[in-house]
């Protein structure tokens, strides 16, 4: 449903911090983008893997060139989510699709580390889990990147009493090293080593959970506004996002893998 206030706030001449997904139809993306170009005004997808502490320590590694280029990427949105749906029940009687739902996460999250994907192959199955979910909860999503780099998303919201260290993992294989979670190990060395993490905080005050991780995005989008910079991830990012979720559901449709649209 972001489609509608975000045309309308753009057409107000208002700046937008757009938690995720964007949408869950090409189409809004495509309007919610013409727009955003047209206005000129300022756009940030609040993707909040990006904040992360242990998401982007990995991320500072790749950049920095420590475990070379990227052969091979994996996460997984993984979650209990009965408890949720018990107190949030239209996620069940809509229902809700986790794809786009928590899923955007990991998209996400694989393309700022890999960059844009090109193809998808889906499989897809209801876990049975939540009471009364009437689609898909469980999506493996086989990814070919413009780089030619590899990838694989497990979107699981029915997990039952996993640990938590799985949820929000990212695993990395690359030409020089690898990195799981905070584990590093670089070609040539026998030891591996852990990632220097940076705690998420505002005004010296550490801060923690969503909320903790809007807090930076607000703070970011003050700063863009300040210095007329461009805020990342964008409305772009959103859409190729939503777009990889798209194809997926193609490639579930038709059994059959599918090139995703990038051009927004």
């Amino acid at each position: 449903l972001h489609a509608e206030p975000v045309l309308a706030a753009l057409e107000a001449g208002k700046h937008i911090v757009c938690t995720k997904p964007l949408a869950t139809t090409l189409e809004d993306c495509e309007k919610m983008a013409a727009l955003v170009r047209q206005t000129g005004l300022k756009f940030v997808m609040a993707q909040t893997w990006r904040v992360l502490p242990k998401v982007a320590a990995a991320k500072r590694a790749v950049d920095e060139g420590q475990i070379g280029r990227i052969n091979f990427i994996e996460t997984g949105y993984i979650h209990d989510l009965r408890r949720i749906c018990e107190r949030t029940t239209w996620r069940v009687t809509v229902p809700q699709q986790f794809l786009f739902g928590g899923g955007a996460h990991a998209i996400d999250c694989l393309r700022w580390f890999a960059g844009d994907v090109v193809e998808v192959s889906a499989f897809a199955r209801n876990s049975e889990v939540i009471a009364g979910y009437p689609i898909e909860d469980i999506w493996i999503l086989n990814l070919k990147f413009a780089s030619g780099a590899l990838g694989r998303i497990l979107v699981m919201c029915g997990s039952v009493n996993s640990s938590h260290d799985i949820h929000q993992h990212v695993q990395i294989y690359g030409t020089k090293g690898t990195i799981i979670g905070l584990d590093i190990g670089v070609d040539g060395e026998s030891e591996h080593t852990t990632l220097e993490t940076q705690p998420l905080q505002f005004a010296g005050v550490p801060i923690d959970g969503h909320a903790g991780e809007l807090v930076v995005y607000f703070h970011n989008m003050a700063k863009w506004l300040e210095n007329d910079e461009a805020p990342k991830p964008d409305v772009v990012d959103g859409s190729r996002a939503v777009a990889v979720g798209v194809a997926a559901q193609e490639s579930l449709r038709t059994g059959r893998a599918v090139r995703v649209q990038n051009r927004f």
